[in-house]
């Protein structure tokens, strides 16, 4: 001010001017504060979580009745009924669509297949304990009374509960199919090398009881020189 000496309104001009940017100037924020959302980007009010501050929906239609289960307990567990077959209620890591083979198996193949779809449920069991785990510790984080969090805690246990389903239907399908496919082309190429008159000892079994009451003995008349497990492997189930 000692330089606006004899120049009175020069100085009240600039003191007008701090004072105007003082009050207009917004506040330093501290450095470690969260970034504030963007809330021109969502159109959906968002809350922070107290675990990581990352912003969460504000949840206004009612929950479905899975995660109003998951809102209840991370732990819930979904169970299947089935009244067609056993009448028994299966976890649905434990349940697997009903499929019956009555004809004889010697390739062991269709075991193999069935075998392949009972060790997917251990993998299924243990992806939903750890998304049980992920949704404790989640909830951990909310407030007391905070039935927002929970619901978010709840959708987020639902989404993973999916992803394990989804990865038991691919190992009980198209991975455990697989399994199967892969041992009936190495039977078949076994089958092959051991059996070359496989059709015609087949042809055999399938006509014998016309002639015999004992079609494998009668056939094994006409194939003296076949391998005894080729009448059992080219008979046409």
């Amino acid at each position: 001010m000692v330089a606006c000496a004899g120049r009175p309104w020069l100085a009240a001009l600039l003191l007008g001017l701090f004072v105007a940017c003082a009050t207009s100037r917004p506040a330093v924020e501290d450095a470690e504060s969260p970034a504030p959302s963007n809330a021109a980007a969502t159109s959906v009010t968002t809350v922070p979580t107290s675990a990581s501050g990352a912003p969460i929906p504000e949840y206004t239609d009612p929950p479905s009745e899975l995660v109003a289960a998951y809102m209840r307990s991370c732990d819930h567990r979904v169970r299947i009924d089935d009244d067609e077959y056993t009448g028994e209620t299966f976890d649905e890591c434990d349940f697997i669509e009903f499929d019956q083979n009555c004809a004889p198996d010697p390739s062991g193949c269709w075991n193999e297949g069935e075998g392949c779809k009972s060790r997917c449920k251990l993998p299924c069991k243990d992806c939903q304990r750890a998304c049980a785990a992920s949704c404790g510790e989640c909830r951990s984080a909310c407030a007391t009374g905070d039935d927002n969090c929970v619901r978010h805690c709840a959708q987020l246990r639902a989404s993973c509960r999916d992803g394990c389903m989804e990865a038991f239907g691919e190992c009980t399908g198209p991975e455990c199919s697989a399994v199967a496919s892969a041992c009936y082309e190495t039977f078949d190429a076994r089958k092959e090398e051991t059996c070359p008159d496989c059709a015609a000892i087949g042809a055999c079994l399938g006509s014998a009881y016309e002639h015999s009451d004992d079609a494998t003995g009668w056939c094994k008349t006409k194939f003296p020189t076949a391998n005894r497990e080729c009448f059992d492997w080219c008979h046409d189930w």
